[in-house]
């Protein structure tokens, strides 16, 4: 937002703000009951904390089914759902991430280990995971902490996860 020549960027306080009303956020669009959703962002975060990626995608699947067709069935309004899905869970997450040779379009750092995430419209996972690896997306995080590699692919008719494939990238490889 630009006044009178001064540039100001809002953002949430903290990270319990950004929780909450990401929360908030998919309750709306879902128009699900608050418990049923902080039990959904719980088993999402324990699936992830866990490295349980069967557990993970078949909580985001039941998520984006409880959403009503007027959603737009165009891989950025998936993306949108998913990174406030993931900012539920309380975990780091970043969308549209820059790097010197292109953008992440979701990163999720554990503490534990950084989540690689790129999207497909109709696609494939391999396509997507080449990507990240011709992109070289990891190329960042690589010393730090083991990086995971999940290429997803969305599918419009059904307007859910169709397919999803992973691979691990243990610490300096």
């Amino acid at each position: 937002m630009r006044l009178t020549g001064v540039e100001y960027q809002l953002g949430y306080p903290n990270q319990e703000v950004r929780q909450a009303f990401s929360s908030q956020l998919l309750e709306q669009y879902s128009q699900s009951d608050s418990s049923v959703m902080d039990s959904i962002s719980h088993r999402i975060y324990e699936s992830i904390a866990n490295l349980e990626w069967d557990a993970f995608f078949a909580e985001v699947k039941e998520v984006y089914a409880s959403i009503p067709s007027i959603i737009t069935s165009k891989e950025k309004h998936f993306h949108a759902l998913f990174h406030v899905l993931m900012c539920a869970t309380g975990f780091q997450v970043y969308s549209e991430l820059l790097t010197n040779k292109g953008r992440i379009d979701t990163l999720v750092y554990t503490r534990a280990c950084y989540i690689i995430f790129e999207f497909k419209m109709d696609g494939t996972a391999q396509a997507a995971l080449e990507q990240i690896d011709t992109k070289d997306y990891a190329e960042r995080f690589e010393v730090e902490a083991p990086v995971y590699k999940i290429g997803v692919v969305f599918d419009e008719a059904s307007r859910n996860v169709k397919e999803w494939n992973v691979e691990a990238q243990p610490r300096g490889e």
